[in-house]
């Protein structure tokens, strides 16, 4: 049997999307949008697949899988409504209402700041297990030290900007510990008081230009994982 054609960034004709700083593409399929980061792809049956199910459900914005790692491991966002970037087909609708990816997320957590605004414009995010990408990423020979304080930063960025005064103070105790963890793991321990510090003038940012207070009934969808399907 002949090799699949695979859809990714070596494979098909992209166009940059606006404010993503880190080599992010977007094909455009009619009104669909395939999203292929950097070296990451799917065979055509995938992106078939993906656009036959956004097809059927006029309510769903965008179709995630399971992400393949070079090394047999899987990547995932951490909660089951937040797409991961080089794994997703969205609609293209969904683009041109919500924007796209904003600049101060160039590095983590801007498919969360992404994917909330999705389910607030009124549209759902799911992942089916049977979609699978490949993400041949280099695993080694990245910049812990700004990984680690991007990650603490923007995670108390999203705090801030989105969650409810009684649950804010609960997520931001909870991801200052989860990603402080990280970075001393990493032995990068100052990347902490950095991100700690950067988030405090966000923080007063996004309290005077005015939060954007995720609503009620996205909860449960997006933080459950009633969303995922075999």
């Amino acid at each position: 049997m002949a090799p699949q054609p695979r859809c990714g960034r070596n494979s098909l004709t992209f166009i940059s999307l606006l404010s993503k700083q880190t080599k992010e593409w977007v094909h455009v399929v009619e009104r669909l949008l395939a999203f292929a980061e950097n070296m990451s792809f799917c065979w055509t049956t995938i992106a078939v697949r993906s656009i036959e199910i956004l097809e059927r459900d006029p309510g769903l914005g965008a179709v995630g899988g399971r992400v393949m790692l070079p090394d047999g491991r899987e990547e995932a966002s951490a909660l089951p409504g937040v797409i991961i970037s080089c794994g997703v087909c969205l609609r293209k609708e969904v683009l041109d209402r919500v924007g796209g990816f904003r600049p101060e997320f160039f590095r983590k957590a801007g498919e969360y700041d992404f994917s909330f605004r999705i389910w607030e414009a009124g549209y759902r995010v799911e992942r089916f297990e049977d979609l699978v990408y490949r993400h041949d990423k280099a695993l080694t020979n990245r910049d812990l030290d700004l990984s680690q304080r991007m990650d603490l930063r923007n995670n108390l960025i999203l705090a801030e900007r989105f969650l409810p005064d009684d649950l804010r103070a609960d997520y931001r105790r909870d991801w200052i510990h989860r990603y402080s963890a990280f970075a001393r793991y990493d032995d990068c321990e100052t990347a902490v008081v950095r991100a700690l510090g950067e988030a405090k003038g966000w923080e007063h940012r996004e309290r005077t230009a005015g939060r954007q207070v995720l609503s009620r009934s996205f909860w449960r969808p997006c933080f459950s994982g009633a969303n995922s399907r075999s």
